[in-house]
């Protein structure tokens, strides 16, 4: 049922304030008209936007809001469980990572006294363009040691 109320009854109604009231006609929300002193008057129905009635008892309205409440708690409730698995999850993945890392054998930087075996693991690789298959390169087969690119550019 619509009822047609001045702007001041109207926020009453709605729990609002006329100014309120008059923006809502302005955007088009409320449906409104003038008389012809200019008075503004507004329909209002007696469902609200929300769907309940405007006439409710408090009892009903105190239902609603403990349903609401229970609603929030069980997605809180399910939120909660949610974080507990994923915190579970990233113990597990700590725990494997950290099994992980200790089977990775610690990497050891050459010593000094061991250049002279260096010096030697890059002289001996060459291009495998150069070279067949099997085939010793010609530098190594005669015991000369060619030196690396960069030892050659800074005098190593």
């Amino acid at each position: 049922m619509r009822q047609r109320v001045d702007v001041r009854q109207a926020a009453e109604i709605l729990g609002t304030t006329p100014e309120a009231v008059r923006k809502r006609i302005l955007r088009g929300t409320l449906e409104g008209d003038k008389d012809e002193d200019g008075k503004v008057f507004v329909w209002v129905d007696d469902v609200q936007d929300n769907g309940r009635t405007l006439n409710q008892d408090p009892q009903t309205l105190l239902e609603a809001k403990d349903e609401t409440i229970q609603i929030l708690q069980e997605r809180i409730e399910a939120q909660q469980r949610e974080l507990d698995q994923r915190a579970e999850e990233l113990k597990r993945k700590d725990h494997l990572l950290a099994a992980a890392l200790e089977r990775i054998p610690a990497i050891e930087a050459p010593q000094p006294d061991q250049s002279a075996d260096s010096d030697a693991r890059e002289s001996s690789v060459t291009a495998s363009e150069e070279q067949s298959k099997g085939a010793v390169p010609p530098d190594v087969a005669e015991g000369e040691i060619k030196q690396s690119f960069w030892r050659r550019l800074f005098g190593g």
